[in-house]
This record gives C-alpha cells, structure tokens and sequence, in this order.
C-alpha cells in the first residue's frame, strides 16, 4: 500500500503530509488516542489550511467506555478547544460536549477527585515543569486569543463529577470577554445532569436536537428546504 503512512508521533504526522504533498496521495495516519491524538491537532491544521489530502485514524476506547474519562480516550473536546485557538477559521462551527477545556487548572488541583488518576496520562504539573509548560501550550481556556472565532456550543452538566461545570463556563466567558468578532459563542448547562447528559430516552433527544439544530444552523441550512 504506496500512500499508508503509520505513524504515532508528531513529526511522522507531518511526514504523512510530506507524502501527500509530493505524491499527490493521501497520506494516512494511525495514531493512539489519549495524548497521541493531541498531536495531531498542528499537521490536520495544516493540511487543511493547504486543502491537502490527509485521514487521521485514532485509536479509542470500547464504545461502553467513552464518556467515563478511561485512561487513554481520546479527548476530543480538548482538541476542539484547540483548534478553534489555532485556526478557528477553517470551521464554520464547533460543538463541544461537556468538554475538557481548562486543563491546566484542573490538573494543578489535586483536590479534585479525578485529578491524581489522570496525571500518568497528562503528566503532573505540580512536580513537573515540563508537563507544566506542555499543557499550557495546548490547554484551551489558557490559549484564548483576541481573534475572531466560529460560532461555538459548549453544553455541560451541573452535576457532572469527571468535568465541571465551570469549566464549560469559564471557557465561553473568556471568549466573549477576548474575541474580537465571529461567534456566537453558547453556553448550555444542563441544570438536572452530569457527564452523560439527559437521561431519558426523549429527554436525551431533546438534547441532540439541540446540537443537530445548532450544527444546521452554523453551515447555513437551518432554512434549507433540503434539509
């Protein structure tokens, strides 16, 4: 297979887009999930930027376990919070549910019950000036900058014991105090939920009607006849 490039390292993604540039191909790569696929937020910026051909495959978690923080599941949200940092413009919105997006602080408070079991996979920034420096790079409530950003849906729970509630709300409140244009930027906080959101099976699809509503609207067909 000429156009699979593997690889689980930062500079081996960039490899993949070095192939897909010069071949004309795309260029795959397979990467865990956890902090494997923090890494690859820089290279998919990139090569989306440049309409350059690349997949990500990224390991995760069993199906039953997603949600639940196990060691190594992808933290997608985190990496949202990323990208709508770096290169925001590129998407015409985002939505992040229940997201971890105040890393730094939550993993400087060892009060927290999560807190400890997590620092083998991010690293402890209380000991660690390295992890400190790493996480503050990517972390994304730190990372706000005054720039225009794509309308945003944070949702979070009151009640959720794995990411709080302020952290949603921390978040959304930098944003609209530091942006400079773009938006909106929601917020939704489930007064009567934690991590899994609406329980209930109609209760649960009143919550995913938001979502599908506010994607609609954000690529412009919320009044669309063909939707």
């Amino acid at each position: 297979m000429s156009n699979l490039l593997i690889c689980i390292v930062i500079f081996l993604l960039f490899m993949a887009a070095g192939y897909a540039r010069s071949s004309g191909k795309v260029g795959v790569c397979l990467v865990t999930s956890g902090p494997g696929a923090t890494n690859t937020v820089t290279p998919v910026r990139d090569c989306m930027a440049d309409s350059v051909p690349i997949v990500v495959i990224c390991g995760q978690v069993a199906r039953a376990a997603i949600g639940t923080d196990a060691f190594q599941e992808a933290p997608v949200a985190s990496l949202m919070g990323a990208v709508a940092n770096r290169s925001g413009e590129l998407f015409a919105g985002i939505v992040a549910e229940v997201p971890f997006v105040d890393v730094l602080n939550t993993m400087l408070d060892h009060t927290l019950p999560l807190t400890p079991p997590e620092w083998p996979e991010w690293g402890n920034p209380i000991e660690s000036e390295a992890a400190f420096k790493t996480i503050l790079s990517y972390s994304p409530y730190d990372n706000v900058a005054a720039k225009e950003y794509p309308a945003i849906l944070a949702m979070g729970g009151l009640t959720d014991p794995r990411v709080t509630y302020w952290e949603p709300a921390k978040w959304i409140a930098r944003l609209r105090a530091t942006m400079k244009g773009g938006g909106p930027v929601l917020l939704r906080t489930n007064m009567g939920a934690g991590h899994g959101g609406a329980s209930g099976r109609f209760k649960r699809l009143d919550e995913v009607g938001i979502v599908y509503a506010f994607a609609l609207w954000a690529v412009g067909l919320a009044e669309s006849g063909a939707v």
